[in-house]
């Protein structure tokens, strides 16, 4: 099968997904799932289920197809996800952890975290961060000192 016409069927089955077995479930039409993936089998697998699904519903009768249950809203997969630090929504769960797990978001939580220290005046961290930037200083200026006494 095509990579479009996977990406399509996947799309149609998020589409019914959400429009019918996500919200007011009781107000939508019933939703039946056939199995067409065998095209040898499509007629008694697909044309005569739905044929009877049809026939059973308007004559008021018990449908002999079990309805597809109802999507609940802990369950649900695909929706608003977004990450604050980076500014970014995304549309399903996984898309959201891939972004997490990705150094360009590790990079920028790390930055941020560093911004927010020397923003709020944590000590502990800004004596840290001099104590390193005097340790420099002192290695560059015995450096020097030294160079110097070697010519």
């Amino acid at each position: 099968m095509k990579c479009a016409t996977r990406q399509y069927s996947r799309r149609q089955i998020k589409w019914i997904q959400n429009r019918f077995l996500r919200r007011d479930f009781e107000r939508n039409p019933p939703v039946y799932g056939l199995d067409g993936t065998e095209l040898s089998e499509w007629e008694t697998d697909v044309v005569d289920k739905a044929v009877r699904i049809v026939d059973a519903f308007l004559k008021d009768d018990p449908v002999p197809q079990k309805r597809l249950a109802q999507v609940n809203a802990s369950e649900q997969l695909y929706g608003q996800f977004r990450c604050e630090t980076c500014s970014q929504e995304f549309v399903s769960h996984q898309q959201h952890q891939e972004h997490l797990a990705s150094r360009r978001h590790k990079k920028r939580v790390q930055s941020e975290r560093r911004r927010q220290a020397t923003s709020t005046g944590d000590p502990a961290k800004q004596s840290t961060f001099r104590e390193f930037q005097l340790s420099i200083e002192n290695d560059e200026s015995q450096s020097s000192t030294s160079d110097s006494e070697q010519h």
